[in-house]
């Protein structure tokens, strides 16, 4: 699972990534990999890493190249800013389900649920 969101230590990207830090056993009982994006430097991942005891990846995209491909940058104002999305991928590589724009409330129960129901249990 891939889930991109917009900025370290903002108000609902902490809320979002405490949810799955809080909910990381039940990924790891359907094998799902929690993979989080966004702009910020590894720096900055490292100390919201620490700051939040956050158990799972995050992954730095200063460049925005990853977030082009995926697109989910939308202009506001003029400037590039990443819209929350979430991905879930199959082992093959496969995008089998989107959520987007995120909704922080309920996110990670939706995800779970999309899982269950992709994977069949």
């Amino acid at each position: 699972m891939i889930y991109f969101y917009p900025k370290d230590e903002t108000p609902s990207c902490t809320k979002e990534a405490c949810s799955f830090r809080d909910n990381i056993e039940q990924f790891e009982d359907q094998d799902v990999i929690l993979l989080g994006i966004s702009p910020d430097d590894s720096k900055t991942h490292e100390s919201f890493i620490e700051n939040h005891q956050l158990n799972f990846t995050l992954l730095a995209d200063p460049t925005l190249d990853v977030c082009r491909k995926f697109d989910v940058i939308r202009e506001v104002d003029g400037r590039p800013r990443i819209e929350r999305t979430t991905f879930v991928v199959d082992a093959r590589g496969i995008i089998t389900w989107i959520e987007r724009p995120v909704n922080v409330e309920g996110h990670v129960e939706r995800v779970l649920q999309a899982v269950h129901e992709i994977s069949g249990l």
